[in-house]
């Protein structure tokens, strides 16, 4: 008798190094910006937009998860938060590996399904 995580693992293609298929959620960088980074520093929106010198549009976008970060929000976070550009990319990279291993997921799981049922 095989359990759900045996066919899982039958089923996965396989991982590599640190990534790995978890229930855990990576957090969307504009939600840990805001949790670990505005918030606790008491800064709004707007501060930051201001700060960075970009549309309070594109700092509320990037927090509700309507846009990624990219290359250039990336260096002025980093100039803004003392931090390193890399820090940045690297959240919006994991965020990206986990949507599309989840889309991955539930491809798998349809063809599995169409094809038990077309047996």
């Amino acid at each position: 008798m095989t359990n759900k995580n045996d066919r899982v693992k039958e089923n996965s293609i396989p991982l590599r190094g640190r990534f790995s298929r978890s229930s855990r959620s990576a957090p969307h960088p504009g939600a840990f910006l805001e949790s670990r980074f505005l918030e606790p520093l008491n800064i709004t929106q707007s501060q930051l937009a201001l700060a960075l010198g970009v549309s309070r549009r594109r700092i509320n976008e990037l927090i509700v998860g309507k846009r990624s970060i990219t290359t250039d929000t990336a260096i002025r976070l980093a100039c803004f938060f003392k931090t390193e550009p890399e820090f940045w990319l690297m959240l919006q990279m994991h965020w990206d590996l986990h949507v599309a291993l989840e889309k991955e997921a539930e491809e798998s799981l349809q063809i599995k399904e169409n094809k038990e049922s077309a047996h």
